[in-house]
């Protein structure tokens, strides 16, 4: 006798395959059971209703990746136009001198720790300072107490 009948009650069908189709049902309506309407009584209704969420929790993960990586960027250009220096030469120097610092970690740099994030921006404007990139270089100076090309 199955598990899953009540103590006294008797087997009707084989359970070769009842018990594998109220098993099936059994778990889509565990699935669905936060799905209102009829999508918890029908296991039709209620599979491909779950397809569905399955499908648009998915897209929502690639969306909130994206989202957050623009709300990253923009708080890193938002601290970037704070210390004036460009947002472009920020992200493309900090690689070439080995700071392997995503948007993330920098976002946070910006706004709980300044101070961190203004020293990385000395670094990045020395850099440009001793390694003229094109009109950033006329307008960015080099921090005091940074020895660069310039002054050898």
């Amino acid at each position: 006798m199955p598990n899953w009948l009540p103590r006294g009650a008797k087997e009707v069908y084989p359970s070769h395959t009842s018990h594998k189709s109220f098993m099936r049902k059994h778990n889509i309506r565990m699935l669905t059971r936060f799905i209102p309407f009829r999508a918890w009584n029908c296991p039709k209704l209620g599979f491909r209703k779950w397809t569905r969420v399955m499908q648009r929790e998915q897209d929502n993960r690639a969306l909130k990746a994206m989202y957050f990586k623009d709300l990253f960027s923009q708080r890193i250009y938002a601290a970037c136009d704070e210390h004036r220096f460009p947002y472009k030469y920020l992200m493309g120097i900090l690689p070439q001198m080995g700071i392997e610092l995503d948007r993330k970690a920098l976002a946070n740099l910006a706004i709980w720790e300044p101070r961190s994030f203004a020293a990385l921006i000395e670094i990045c404007k020395a850099k440009v300072a001793s390694n003229p990139l094109g009109e950033a270089s006329k307008k960015i100076e080099c921090p005091p107490g940074v020895i660069s090309r310039k002054m050898l």
